[in-house]
């Protein structure tokens, strides 16, 4: 009885040892190999994360320089806008100052024009009165005249009667 139960733990022991003895160096190899390629993972990381802060202080300034362009690209517009709201009241200005002169201009030949119309008109109506007025003189001289005839014939009817 003693045998049987010693001879598997015998068995048990020397199966251990020697696959302790022939496993150790596959088994030292790979866990230095994956010893190795942790550490190897851990420096890329590492190294990884150093470029990613360096990649982030490097962000952090260019945004830090965009801030600042965006405020001078800010004031830059703000101070065009406010040169072109003056160039546009002073192009506004002088295109009313325009207007006025075209307005002044256009009512000077309307007015202009009128006078000659009514020049016309006046001279139209002046001469029409005058000719009336010839007319009615020449009336009243033809009638002075046929008057004059029939007094000198009446004056001559009355002579000749006379004598």
């Amino acid at each position: 009885m003693g045998t049987d139960i010693l001879f598997p733990f015998v068995n048990f022991f020397l199966f251990l040892f020697l696959l302790l003895y022939f496993a150790r160096k596959p088994f030292r190899a790979m866990v230095q190999e994956k010893r190795q390629r942790l550490e190897e993972q851990l420096e890329s990381a590492e190294s990884a994360r150093a470029l990613a802060e360096e990649k982030m202080r490097l962000l952090q300034s260019r945004m830090a320089g965009l801030e600042g362009d965006l405020r001078r690209l800010q004031q830059e517009a703000e101070s065009r806008a406010a040169q072109l709201k003056k160039e546009i009241a002073q192009r506004g200005a002088l295109l009313c100052q325009r207007i006025e002169q075209e307005v002044g201009t256009m009512t000077q030949e309307e007015t202009q024009r009128a006078e000659a119309i009514l020049r016309e008109e006046l001279l139209s109506l002046v001469e029409k009165a005058v000719r009336e007025q010839i007319q009615q003189i020449q009336g009243k001289k033809e009638q002075k005249t046929l008057f004059s005839r029939e007094i000198q014939t009446a004056s001559t009817r009355l002579a000749e009667e006379s004598l």
